[in-house]
């Protein structure tokens, strides 16, 4: 082999070269860019999730509101029946007994 040819076989490998790292380089940039997409849908499923578990927290002291409040009116309820009850039996027994 002369050192044209030699020459020529560097030059070919070397060409060679450069596109194999220019096409390496463009896949590094594609996946680069999904990742920043990644990036972009993770922290908008985080801020998602936070919202989410911010209303379920609502929610819940809601439900133990109410759950608190029934049983007020439970007992407000159970406290008018026993006051219809003794109005009842004053009427029926109107001297006492």
């Amino acid at each position: 082999m002369n050192y044209e040819e030699r020459f020529t076989r560097i030059e070919n490998t070397l060409v060679s070269l450069t596109e194999t790292q220019v096409r390496q380089q463009l896949n590094i940039e594609k996946q680069n860019d999904g990742i920043k997409d990644l990036i972009v849908l993770n922290r908008s499923l985080l801020e998602s999730q936070i919202n989410t578990t911010e209303q379920i927290g609502r929610l819940t002291e809601d439900v133990r509101q109410l759950t608190v409040d029934q049983g007020d009116l439970r007992q407000m309820v159970q406290a008018l029946i026993e006051t219809v009850e003794r109005f009842i039996k004053s009427l029926q027994h109107p001297n006492g007994n």
